[in-house]
């Protein structure tokens, strides 16, 4: 028996979310489209720190399926590889009211920041590995996260 916890295809299966990003035209929107009933679940959870706990697995687990995925397709940050979309919209979406705007409004604005990878997000794209893949998603959710909080005080208290 080898010493691999997961094998390749479990790995690319769990890396490209399911084949959402074998797709060829934008895997990444598609990916981040395949985040959306996850997103929803964690949010509907009641408890904020079990939602944190989630959410902080789901880190460190895309990070290692992400460094794996890196060394199977031999390319750094391989379009194939969307976890860390998924990743990034659960942060986005994760500690907002669920709702339709908050659900559509999550998806455009981590999208917009995935995509733009403004300062300093376009920075972390320089780490290694699984760490370079998922932290520029992360950020971009933490950011989205926070505009969408604004835009949700402003409508719903407001």
């Amino acid at each position: 028996m080898s010493g691999k916890v997961m094998n390749d295809n479990t790995i690319k299966l769990l890396a490209t979310w399911f084949k959402l990003g074998d797709i060829k035209k934008a895997p990444g929107t598609f990916g981040t489209l395949g985040a959306i009933p996850l997103g929803i679940l964690i949010g509907l959870i009641p408890s904020n720190n079990l939602k944190f706990l989630i959410i902080m697995g789901f880190l460190f687990f895309s990070i290692y399926i992400s460094d794996k995925a890196e060394a199977i397709y031999k390319e750094k940050d391989c379009q194939n590889i969307v976890i860390d979309e998924v990743l990034g919209y659960i942060v986005t979406i994760g500690f907002l009211p669920i709702n339709f705007i908050t659900v559509i409004g999550a998806f455009i604005l981590f999208r917009i920041f995935d995509i733009t990878k403004i300062y300093p997000i376009n920075k972390l794209q320089d780490l290694k590995g699984g760490i370079g893949v998922v932290s520029d998603d992360f950020a971009a959710g933490l950011i989205a996260n926070g505009i969408l909080w604004i835009i949700s005080l402003i409508i719903f208290r407001g």
